[in-house]
């Protein structure tokens, strides 16, 4: 080795420890950060939904949440170009590549535009011809939160999703103290809407305010390729979109067709479901920029036992929402919120089965998607959809249409449990190849 070239090693040696730590740090602050805005998140579990509730009625109250639900469904493709733009921009952070950062924010940037446009274009459509309960307002308002948070990726992607929490939790405090004591909030759906979507908008806006402050180079000029970006998240977020979504596709078909009561319940049912999950969402989005930081560092046998505890982990957060989830549904929506659960016993065991499901896949592709090969994932999940609808395609000729939903929650439950357990044993064997080669 020649001098020079020792010289730069040691300097390498030096430089990387302590670029490692201060990652390290960023990585604690943001999981302490995340962690606190789910205080106020909790508060508005306990207080703000049942001021709703019955501020708004049943009927006004059903219509908030399902609108919820169709804009979460129309911005399906928002979600799987955010993991992509994520994903890709922390490749390029590791690598210290400043121009592909940028070249992949701008394109991040303009395809979410697109899709974003296209969305609130097909959701005007649909309220004005098929669901007149649906407001397209809060459906549209919903989207362009998802659209922000695609700038909350961006930040995650820097290890610095610290930012955007301390800005949530300062607008949650807000707004959630404006529905509480400001009677005019708990009864106007608008408002209503705003209070639960309006923090995380404000949020995400002035993180990316910051970041192009902290990071002008994002901004420079250069040529905007879009289309492999587009044929990776389209994939994505056929998978990702369709999957985590799909409870609220089910919010939207329900409210279309069941009575009020029937509706609000599930459509509460999801909320709950929702806000249970996102603590482990909160926790894994940092921990997962940080983890695609350092893989490229990993062995075969450390890479295996991250993925192994990834979908470890997800198993146990599962079983632990599936089993308090029936009690909570009991007290809180049963009992305070005064809405009946479904009769179908079948129906409620399918209904968890998939929400199971979705915390498993959420859980483990939070980190699996950042590190794994997507695209494999994707088509696993696909394919547990198409199977699913074919399913309950055959059920549509012998059993009414309510049972038909049953069988298609439990078909796709059951499906992507198994679609998972494939990738991550096919992974494992792709290491033990690796090892015995090397």
């Amino acid at each position: 080795m020649g001098v020079s070239n020792f010289m730069n090693w040691q300097i390498g040696r030096r430089r990387l420890p302590q670029w490692s730590n201060v990652e390290q740090r960023k990585l604690i602050l943001s999981l302490i950060a995340n962690l606190g805005t789910r205080i106020p998140g909790l508060a508005g579990l306990l207080f703000l939904i049942p001021l709703f509730r019955y501020g708004l009625g049943v009927v006004e109250y059903e219509s908030l949440l399902a609108s919820i639900a169709l804009g979460t469904v129309g911005g399906f493709l928002l979600n799987g170009f955010s993991l992509i733009g994520r994903r890709a921009i922390g490749e390029a952070y590791a690598r210290r590549d400043q121009v592909a950062e940028a070249q992949i924010f701008r394109n991040l940037a303009s395809i979410s535009l697109i899709a974003l446009l296209l969305s609130i274009v097909v959701i005007i459509l649909y309220s004005r011809f098929f669901d007149v309960s649906i407001n397209p307002y809060i459906a549209s308002m919903t989207m362009f939160l998802l659209f922000t948070n695609m700038f909350d990726n961006v930040r995650a992607a820097y290890n610095e999703h610290y930012v955007t929490a301390f800005f949530l939790l300062s607008f949650q405090i807000i707004m959630y103290a404006l529905a509480i004591f400001v009677a005019i909030f708990q009864k106007n759906l608008i408002l209503a809407a705003l209070v639960l979507q309006g923090p995380g908008i404000c949020a995400s806006i002035i993180a990316l305010i910051l970041l192009i402050v902290k990071r002008p180079y994002l901004l420079r000029r250069g040529p905007i390729a879009i289309g492999s970006m587009i044929r990776s998240g389209m994939l994505l977020s056929l998978a990702d979109g369709m999957l985590l979504f799909m409870l609220n596709v089910l919010v939207v078909v329900i409210a279309a067709a069941a009575a009020p009561t029937t509706s609000a319940w599930f459509a509460t049912l999801v909320r709950l479901f929702s806000s249970l999950l996102i603590p482990a969402v909160l926790l894994l989005t940092p921990l997962a920029s940080y983890i695609r930081i350092i893989w490229v560092g990993k062995t075969a046998r450390q890479k295996v036992f991250i993925i192994n505890c990834a979908f470890a982990s997800s198993v146990i957060y599962s079983a632990l929402i599936t089993a308090g989830l029936p009690l909570l549904s009991y007290f809180y929506i049963q009992k305070l919120l005064n809405l009946p659960e479904i009769s179908s016993h079948l129906g409620v065991i399918s209904i968890y089965t998939l929400m199971a499901a979705i915390v498993i896949y959420r859980v483990f592709s939070s980190i699996a998607y950042m590190v794994l090969n997507s695209q494999r994932i994707s088509y696993g999940i696909i394919l547990s959809l198409l199977g699913a609808i074919a399913i309950s395609g055959l059920a549509a000729f012998m059993l009414a249409w309510l049972s038909v939903i049953y069988v298609f929650c439990f078909a796709l439950g059951i499906g992507v449990i198994i679609s998972l357990l494939w990738n991550l044993i096919v992974f494992q064997n792709e290491a033990i190849d690796e090892l015995n080669i090397g």
